[in-house]
């Protein structure tokens, strides 16, 4: 893979202090941390939040014992925040040189967003810096357009709360826009095949569109939740109907009321694949 001048800037800096979730609890003495910071964007510069960003570093840090280095790769996972940044401790180094370093957001249903990696090669360690910190900007390729209150499908990413930070998907079929707008749903989770479907209905208010999506098989949610009998969803309509960042609301059933950013399209098929 080519290397990518400017996206990938090494930073050195003294004393770093920030959250990460390395297990490690102490610093190996005389040992340098190598830290990764970074930002992912929408092509319009616009942050996109609680995307998976995955890392990929050679060699594997350096064992608890000394002179054990290893010869193979460490990667680990991670969500970006509300502003779309992310943060992470890759590991602590005494060689001179890592290997790389890659970054990469994968092809994930629902977002909109292609598949995007950046590469680093030879990046050196500075023995008397404390930290090292690779900055890094991602910005992904649009893949699909943004959905319109129109005939067809759209669907949007739903992101659970840390430490999990399952990732459902809520599929929309419009079938029918007149005095209401009416069609069917899917929510897809990926903890269970137990996936909630139904028909909806709704209206447009102005630049509001409120949609009422009533479950085709109400059940049992359990005492946290009670009986799962479907969701409402508002979302905003901006200039040629596109559907803005929307809310969802449930009726009893499991649900994260994350921002809605619904994208045209689905991969899914209704009821089920």
């Amino acid at each position: 893979m080519p290397r990518v001048p400017r996206s990938l800037q090494l930073v050195l800096l003294a004393g770093v202090a920030m959250g990460c979730g390395d297990p490690a609890s102490t610093t190996p003495p005389g040992v340098p941390g190598v830290y990764l910071t970074g930002v992912v964007r929408n092509p319009d510069g616009s942050s996109v939040p609680r995307i998976m960003v995955v890392w990929q570093v050679w060699p594997a840090p350096d064992s608890v014992q000394e002179g054990a280095e290893s010869d193979f790769s460490v990667s680990w996972f991670m969500r970006t925040d509300s502003e779309g940044r992310f943060a992470a401790h890759v590991g602590y180094y005494s060689i001179p040189v890592l290997d790389s370093i890659e970054i990469a957001t994968g092809e994930q249903d629902c977002w909109g967003l292609a598949p995007l990696s950046l590469r680093e090669r030879a990046i050196a360690l500075s023995p008397g810096t404390p930290d090292t910190v690779l900055d890094v900007a991602l910005t992904p390729s649009q893949a699909g357009p943004r959905a319109r209150l129109a005939i067809g499908a759209a669907c949007a990413p739903m992101v659970g709360p840390p430490p999990f930070e399952e990732e459902d998907r809520l599929a929309l079929w419009i079938d029918e826009i007149g005095d209401s707008v009416r069609g069917r749903w899917l929510t897809n989770y990926q903890a269970t095949r137990g996936d909630d479907h139904g028909r909806f209905s709704g209206v447009r208010e102005g630049a509001l569109l409120r949609l009422d999506l009533r479950h085709d098989e109400p059940w049992d949610a359990g005492p946290s939740w009670g009986i799962c009998t479907g969701y409402t969803v508002e979302v905003p309509i901006g200039p040629g109907d596109t559907l803005g960042v929307g809310t969802l609301d449930s009726d009893g059933c499991p649900f994260t009321p994350a921002p809605l950013r619904f994208v045209e399209g689905e991969p899914f098929a209704w009821p089920f694949p």
